[in-house]
């Protein structure tokens, strides 16, 4: 059976001030499957954020990104890009 992996998203994230970028990068580069994570400051306002996260990695699990996200108080508005690759699961993931 051919297996679709997620190798990298965008999303556009509304976050409030705190915790810092850099937190929040830092808390989704520790998932398990992600290699990359950057942000950008799209918008700022007196207590939220307008960022831009781009994450990537060989198997990126949406929800485990989306609860990383949700705990920090923010919450994703879309998803503006995704890569995905199709192939035979390698024998160790079997």
């Amino acid at each position: 059976m051919t297996n679709v992996t997620v190798q990298k998203m965008v999303l556009d994230v509304l976050k409030p001030m705190e915790p810092s970028m850099l937190e929040l990068s830092s808390n989704i580069n520790s998932l398990e499957g992600v290699e990359s994570v950057s942000i950008d400051l799209l918008e700022i306002d007196k207590k939220v954020e307008n960022v831009k996260i781009s994450i990537s990695g060989p198997t990126l699990i949406y929800d485990d990104i989306n609860n990383v996200i949700e705990s920090t108080g923010a919450t994703i508005h879309s998803i503006d890009n995704v890569f995905t690759t199709k192939g035979t699961p390698a024998s160790d993931e079997l």
